[in-house]
């Protein structure tokens, strides 16, 4: 069920998505954001005291002492590990305590003093990568999950990330989303006799891979698929051959393949 249609607005992701909007229904999953926990600086630390650890090791060890040296060694690694992991559960992040919340209409991310409401037929396209870098002067923070996604009315995407185990989040933003952003894409390609999804470009004749060549339509596809920092790879096989590209997200790329090469007319 969609939520009720509203005037049309168009600008930037506050000026469309903060103000007021409808309730986006009972919420379903919360997702809490929190400091990540592998930094430049983290990374510094670690390996000084792995360094540390293997001195203490060899110092040690020459005097037949093997399990006071390995304790030694181990001690001052496991102590910043627990310790970090109890920052970032407790403490929150600079910019104050936030969350997202998975509802049955929608998207909801809130602080302590705004809140963002996304509706799930708003959504336009998702894009996913396993991994994201983020850089801060001198320091880099390496996201384990990276979401965008396309909202309508709105040039500026809401980027998902710090959210620990995320791919939970993720996967329910995916179900949501999947169906409608498919039909949406498929309804772009019947109009137009083509379409482009990430380094696939689709046409009437087939689907042409990263390096360009084209793999005719056939329902016989195997799809295979292989996640990279950079994002996500599929790859497709037929009886002439194989093409991969990546593409803005795994789900709704199969989908939207596999629907269209069991077209009637194909």
């Amino acid at each position: 069920m969609n939520h009720e249609p509203e005037p049309e607005a168009t600008g930037d992701l506050w000026e469309v998505y903060g103000r007021p909007r409808p309730d986006p229904g009972a919420r379903l999953r919360h997702f809490p954001v929190r400091r990540p926990y592998f930094t430049t600086g983290m990374g510094v630390v670690v390996t000084l005291l792995c360094g540390l650890g293997v001195w203490i090791l060899v110092e040690v060890s020459t005097r037949d002492a093997w399990p006071v040296a390995v304790a030694l060694a181990l001690l001052p690694v496991a102590v910043v590990l627990v310790g970090r992991g109890l920052y970032v559960r407790l403490v929150p992040p600079d910019e104050g305590p936030s969350s997202y919340a998975v509802c049955e209409e929608g998207l909801v991310w809130e602080d302590a003093h705004s809140r963002l409401v996304v509706h799930w037929d708003e959504v336009l396209a998702v894009r996913h990568r396993p991994t994201a870098v983020e850089e801060w002067g001198t320091f880099t923070v390496t996201h384990s999950e990276y979401l965008e996604l396309a909202l309508e009315g709105s040039p500026e995407p809401l980027v998902v990330v710090g959210v620990p185990r995320q791919d939970r989040l993720t996967a329910l933003v995916v179900q949501h989303t999947l169906g409608r952003i498919v039909d949406r894409l498929a309804e772009d390609f019947t109009r137009a006799g083509a379409l482009r999804l990430g380094e696939l470009s689709l046409t009437e004749e087939g689907v042409r891979g990263a390096d360009g060549t084209l793999l005719a339509w056939s329902p016989d596809w195997r799809l295979s698929q292989r996640l990279r920092p950079a994002g996500a790879e599929l790859r497709i096989r037929g009886r002439e051959g194989g093409i991969r590209g990546q593409v803005p997200q795994l789900a709704v790329a199969r989908a939207l393949l596999t629907r269209l090469a069991r077209r009637p007319t194909v």
